[in-house]
């Protein structure tokens, strides 16, 4: 917590330091208040206290940051998740000598720069800083945005004759967008990392804003029926479309007074990640331009001094500058009036994503458990068609041992029916998750805004809930629920096909075991007229003939064996797998007074089963256990991981040399009848654990600091023995995905004080990832030494474990533009106030 609240005042104080060339103030913080569409008209506009000095304001800011960070997960207050606002204004000179930025091109525009924090307490209580870029083209007339001017400063308002923008539009989109992004790059590399959404293997960004102020305003209907106005520059340059009426385009009047056009762009990320691959993005992108505001009057109750500052109107109600005024009056309206349907905008994109992130979350979890289920089955289906070869001629023993082999076989499929029953419900729960945030999402636009259809087209209502994210999602929901059916069904034909086989058998022994029935019951009627012969002879005759002992004597031991080995058998009944499964299953027993108990076991699948159990770990969770316990806990799992895998795996292929690893190679299986059955029963019983192991793990790993275990999950899913690498069976998989993989080390890098990304922005699993599969370890043994190797190298831990605040990538970074040739001059509108 401290780091968190220390590295936010460091950034505060690095912006505010006198020292350096320009300007740069920063604001109290206060809680933005919702506002409905039309409430700007007549709300006052709010005014803030800006500061110079950084020990004006931070010991208010840090204080109160400190404060949020510390409410427990039940003592959050706030009706809407943003709160403790602040911004941070400076000039030109100020942001290009702290950020090191060099425009793409000469200019002479003297921008200014906006940094606007609010921070986010979302669901599952976690914490982010939601941040806006704001670049203007000019100083903006509201007070909200920036001091009061002075007489010691140099900052000024423009002038009503005075032309700021001279330009084509272009050259200020590319020296505006350059800036947010270096402004971007400069914020992540002082631990304000970009929160990153990916569906479908898509990047989806955050959103831009851009406004426009023609100086002559019309309807805004009509910019966008109008070709041939410096508007439709403006909006083929911005969006970067070819025509107003492309389809990509949506566009509706909102709030009466602005047109607002969205763009949904696509692009590529400008880096190559470590998989040498390029990463398709997702970029919407924003134009307003302000119509007239037939509704405005000014109030003639204030004018502005020299200052500009805004101060009671003089007695008799006259002003000796009242043009001025009334420009001053209707160009901070307008600000304000932008500001908070930005900021609508914003939050409604910004909505979407958090909403979406965890459902997203999920989704990729459960498709990955799918895909391992998937992998089992048809691992499973192969070993059932090899044992199945042998139930149409094998008797006696062989056949047995067939059998037992199907029975273990058909167990460990039946266990996995209630998990995949239990994926189905959770894929329908993500699809039932992502129609309620799209329903919520419209309810929160009709909220906050009001929209005015333009001929045909579908509006900004329906481009956000239904196209983008939205769409992208509810289609990964819907295939998620086909493939949890078809594996379930995939599972069910598996065992549908044993169960038909001991039908079959039933009904093939029956037969024989009633004539066997027959057999026994005639014996044992023999060796009671045996046994009445032996006991009525002698009373008859006087002797016993020798031949009626040793009949009797024979027919008692036969009578004696049949009981003693069916007693044997009652034993070893529902036994399952060979002694090396069940040593692997059960575990040995510990030395000492106490080995012989059958419950005290060192190691074993059961033990580690339960200690790694969805049950088990969030139980650790709600304990709020210390970092200290989960990295005790890490370790111990990772050992008996990595003792289980690397225990002794019977095999009975004739040594080959060179041979391959696919343990379900046929070319490999022994000609000899008994050995292929031995074989093939040894390899049921390993599939069994490692079926159990792949398919029992923890339901979501992410949510627990755990990355050694989920490091090891990756490396035990690519080695030899592994069948999740068998391509024929079924698309490769692993036990834990890439994404969760990220997920779970970013969240333990942000609980030690690590950066979670590495310099170049590539995801620190990821990266640890991809070097573990470059040394390619043979065993779990190996493995675990790697994994400790890297985890120390490259997470290294901070003193002080924090609950994150990170910056949600490019929540808005929004700019001002002004027209073409003098025909649209310069006004700006805040993309991210208050």
């Amino acid at each position: 917590m401290a780091v968190a609240v220390d590295r936010h005042g460091a950034l505060l104080r690095e912006l505010l330091r006198p020292d350096r060339p320009g300007l740069a103030f920063a604001s109290r913080a206060s809680d933005p208040r919702p506002r409905h569409a039309m409430q700007a008209r007549t709300d006052p506009p709010p005014w803030r206290e800006f500061a110079a000095d950084a020990d004006a304001i931070l010991d208010s800011v840090l204080g109160r940051l400190e404060r949020h960070l510390r409410v427990p997960a039940g003592g959050w207050v706030h009706e809407e998740p943003f709160v403790l606002r602040h911004r941070i204004i400076m000039d030109r000179l100020r942001f290009e000598s702290v950020t090191s930025f060099v425009a793409p091109e000469p200019t002479d525009l003297d921008y200014f720069v906006t940094l606007d924090f609010r921070f986010v307490r979302g669901a599952e209580h976690y914490q982010r800083w939601h941040l806006s870029i704001a670049v203007w083209s000019e100083l903006p007339f509201g007070v909200e945005h920036r001091p009061p001017l002075d007489d010691r400063y140099p900052w000024r308002i423009r002038e009503a004759d005075e032309a700021v923008l001279r330009r084509r539009p272009r050259h200020y989109r590319d020296l505006f967008e350059a800036a947010a992004r270096h402004a971007e790059n400069w914020l992540e590399g002082r631990g304000y990392e970009h929160s990153r959404l990916t569906i479908s293997g898509r990047r989806y960004m955050q959103p831009d804003f851009w406004i426009a102020v023609p100086g002559e305003r019309t309807a805004p209907d009509r910019y966008f029926t109008a070709a041939d106005t410096p508007a439709a520059e403006i909006i083929r340059t911005m969006l970067r479309v070819d025509s107003v009426f492309d389809d990509t385009l949506s566009a509706s009047v909102l709030n009466g007074d602005y047109l607002v056009l969205r763009q949904m762009a696509a692009g590529i990320d400008a880096e190559r990640r470590l998989d040498r691959r390029f990463h398709f993005t997702r970029h919407p992108l924003y134009l307003i331009i302000v119509g007239e505001a037939p509704w405005f009057s000014p109030t003639r109750g204030f004018h502005v001094d020299d200052r500009y500052v805004p101060v009671e109107g003089p007695a008799d109600g006259q002003c000796a500058h009242h043009h001025r005024c009334h420009r001053y009056e209707y160009v901070a309206r307008q600000e304000f009036c932008v500001r908070d349907l930005v900021d609508a905008l914003t939050d409604m994109e910004t909505y979407a994503a958090f909403t979406l992130y965890d459902v997203h979350n999920d989704m990729q979890v459960w498709e990955n458990h799918l895909k391992v289920y998937e992998t089992t089955a048809a691992a499973g289906g192969r070993l059932w068609d090899a044992l199945a070869t042998h139930l149409p001629i094998r008797r006696m023993r062989q056949l047995a041992k067939v059998h037992h082999a199907v029975e273990l076989l058909h167990q460990t499929l039946l266990q996995g029916i209630a998990d995949l029953n239990d994926l189905d419900t959770l894929a329908r729960e993500c699809r039932a998750r992502v129609n309620r945030a799209r329903d919520a999402l419209s309810d929160r636009f009709d909220d906050l805004v009001l929209q005015r259809h333009l001929d045909g087209n579908p509006g900004l209502r329906a481009a956000l809930s239904q196209t983008g994210v939205f769409a992208q999602l509810a289609g990964a929901a819907a295939s998620l629920v086909d493939h949890a059916g078809r594996v379930a069904e995939r599972y069910q034909d598996v065992i549908d096909a044993v169960k038909d086989a001991f039908d079959e058998r039933r009904v093939r022994e029956g037969d024989a075991i009633q004539k066997a029935g027959v057999i026994l019951a005639l014996s044992l009627a023999f060796d009671s007229i045996v046994g009445i012969v032996a006991a009525t002879q002698p009373e008859r005759s006087g002797e016993q003939g020798a031949w009626l002992s040793v009949l009797a004597w024979t027919s008692g031991s036969v009578v004696l064996l049949t009981a003693l080995v069916f007693g044997v058998w009652i034993t070893r009944l529902g036994r399952l797998g060979d002694r090396a499964f069940r040593t692997r299953y059960d575990g040995t027993r510990r030395r000492g007074v106490r080995w012989f108990r059958r419950d005290a076991r060192s190691d074993g699948l059961w033990r580690f089963m339960k200690n790694s159990c969805t049950d088990a770990l969030e139980g650790h969770s709600r304990d709020a256990q210390p970092l200290a316990f989960w990295r005790s806990l890490d370790q111990r799992l990772v050992k008996d991981l990595s003792v289980l895998w690397d225990g002794p795996r019977v095999s009975h292929y004739p040594a080959v040399e060179r041979a391959s690893a696919d343990v379900y190679t046929p070319a490999r299986r022994p000609d000899l009848v008994g050995a292929d059955i031995a074989e093939l029963y040894a390899q049921v019983g390993s599939w069994s654990i490692d079926a159990l192991l792949f398919t029992e793990r923890a339901r979501r790993l992410y949510r627990y600091r755990l990355p050694k275990l989920a490091l090891l999950y990756r490396c035990i899913g690519r080695m030899p023995a592994s069948f999740l690498r068998l391509e024929y069976l079924a698309p490769t998989t692993n036990i834990v995905s890439e994404s969760e993989l990220d997920i779970a080390i970013r969240r333990y890098a942000r609980a030690v004080g690590a950066a979670p990304h590495r310099p170049d922005g590539t995801e620190l699993g990821q990266f640890i990832d991809h070097l573990l599969q470059a040394r390619q370890p043979r065993t779990a043994a190996e493995a675990m030494e790697a994994i400790d190797a890297l985890l120390a190298e490259h997470v290294a831990a901070a003193h002080d474990p924090v609950q994150p605040v990170v910056q949600p990538a490019r929540a808005a970074a929004a700019v001002s533009v002004a027209g073409v040739d003098h025909d649209i001059s310069a006004a700006t509108g805040d993309p991210a106030a208050p």
